[in-house]
């Protein structure tokens, strides 16, 4: 769970709400308090991790040591990808280029009473 910032599940809303899947993974020991540097740090809210995943249509993963994670994030690093777009810019770059060309002759027009 998150001390700071937006509250989690009301993020997991806003990703449902936009489509997006969100993939959680839980890291530690289950049911135990941590302390890092001398601080209770809290445990694995697996509730919160499995409400954000239910919620946006992702799964909740735990890992309690180096090789359950690696195994995670191998077997997510195969389920995501780039999907490429091409997209042609020449009709836009030449409407700004004329619409510059245009600008131009018309404030030379004005400013010098003569076209370029």
């Amino acid at each position: 769970m998150s001390n700071r910032g937006t509250d989690p599940v009301a993020a997991a809303a806003r990703a449902a709400a936009a489509g997006v899947p969100v993939e959680t993974v839980g890291i530690g020991q289950r049911n135990a308090v941590v302390q890092v540097q001398g601080q209770d740090v809290g445990g694995v809210d697996e509730r919160t991790l499995e409400a954000i995943a239910s919620a946006t249509g992702g799964r909740y993963h735990y890992a309690e040591a180096t090789d359950q994670l690696r195994q995670i994030y191998a077997s997510l690093g195969s389920r995501f990808g780039w999907e490429f777009v091409r997209w042609d810019a020449t009709v836009p770059l030449v409407a700004i280029g004329t619409a510059a060309v245009l600008a131009a002759a018309g404030l030379s027009l004005a400013w010098f009473r003569v076209l370029p």
